[in-house]
């Protein structure tokens, strides 16, 4: 599906979104602090889930204002054919997979283009130990005018990565030759589009990474690196930075009941890739609440981010993932989670709550 003007941001991005707990942003420049709540239910984890996370893990998923993006291909060629999050990798056995960016379908040649103003973080040739199944490389560092919370770290840039690329544009050039890091205007050329690398067909993979471009298995594997401290993964859904505000409509959940598992089902439409999880809970007769628990993609809650064997196994957690085949031919995205009853022993109702990256969806409930 194509992502139309009206529903990609190409202006200055004026969201800020907080999910589920009141999210902290200030101005690089200021040192004030200023907070925004969502409104529904889910903002106040006291009603949600009668927990305390993790220091700022609530704060799940933030984007700022104040920094100008563009998509990384030409609007009218911006198509995903592969998504954020669970999915089944069909170049590889149709094995399980979490995706941690998109993958935008093209031709060979097309042109990829710096998302904002920065500069030339890095750039790698096919066969780099780097990206041994990257292909050619660029990576582009873009600097925040405010900065925000996000698992616990203050960040204050935003790393954008641009993988199987045909071909190399001048600055990446610059950096293979001499190592420079040449200042990088919105829509310059970095390179085209391709399938070097371990791609299959010509399609450009595209993330977008918070604070630092190292991945959270690289930070356990290596304690001194500068980034060891971070001590999450910094791989966020780049649709937020393109999709405006979507109709709940765009969206559904369902849930059914079996023996042993109670299952939530998940739809959208193809224009509608921002799903980031659930939160799930279960109650006695009286309303007593049994159980809560909730899954993000974003921030890896329910899931192993130590190893990509661990990541990709989708029945370990709390919360089992089946995803379902998606790619530009889809009329539907779809993902059903389960939850053992074992998690919930004597209850009589469940409730599932939709979210998104721009906050809680719907919420659905099934008497048991």
């Amino acid at each position: 599906m194509y992502y139309s003007t009206t529903m990609l941001k190409g202006i200055t991005i004026s969201v800020f979104i907080c999910l589920l707990l009141a999210c902290t942003r200030s101005s690089v420049q200021d040192s004030s602090n200023t907070s925004s709540t969502d409104s529904t239910e889910s903002a106040d984890t006291s009603e949600t889930n009668d927990f305390t996370a993790p220091d700022g893990l609530f704060s799940l998923y933030s984007l700022t204002d104040d920094i100008s993006v563009i998509p990384p291909v030409d609007k009218d060629k911006f198509t995903v054919a592969s998504q954020f999050g669970p999915r089944i990798m069909t170049s590889d056995s149709s094995r399980d997979d979490f995706h941690r960016g998109i993958d935008i379908s093209g031709d060979e040649g097309n042109s990829v283009y710096a998302i904002a103003d920065g500069e030339i973080y890095a750039a790698y040739e096919e066969g780099s130990s780097s990206y041994p199944n990257g292909g050619n490389v660029v990576i582009t560092k873009h600097d925040l005018k405010n900065s925000f919370s996000f698992n616990g770290t203050t960040v204050t840039k935003i790393y954008a990565v641009y993988m199987h690329l045909n071909s190399l544009g001048t600055a990446a050039k610059n950096y293979l030759t001499s190592g420079t890091q040449d200042k990088v205007s919105q829509k310059d050329i970095l390179g085209t589009l391709g399938s070097t690398g371990s791609a299959s067909y010509d399609h450009l993979h595209f993330e977008i990474r918070l604070q630092t471009t190292c991945s959270y298995k690289y930070q356990l594997n290596n304690p001194d690196s500068s980034c060891a401290a971070l001590q999450f993964d910094p791989h966020i859904n780049p649709m937020a930075l393109y999709l405006d505000e979507q109709s709940s409509d765009n969206y559904q959940t369902s849930l059914s009941n079996s023996e042993d598992e109670v299952t939530v089902k998940i739809t959208s439409i193809p224009g509608s890739l921002n799903v980031d999880g659930i939160i799930f809970k279960a109650f006695d007769s009286d309303g007593s609440k049994l159980f809560s628990d909730w899954t993000s993609f974003n921030v890896r809650k329910n899931f192993d981010a130590s190893s990509e064997d661990k990541l990709d196994d989708f029945k370990s957690g709390t919360f089992k993932f089946t995803p379902y085949h998606f790619n530009t031919s889809s009329e539907e995205y779809k993902l059903e989670v389960a939850l053992e009853k074992t998690n919930f022993k004597n209850a009589k109702t469940v409730e599932a709550t939709l979210f998104t990256t721009q906050g809680s969806i719907e919420t659905t409930s099934l008497t048991l």
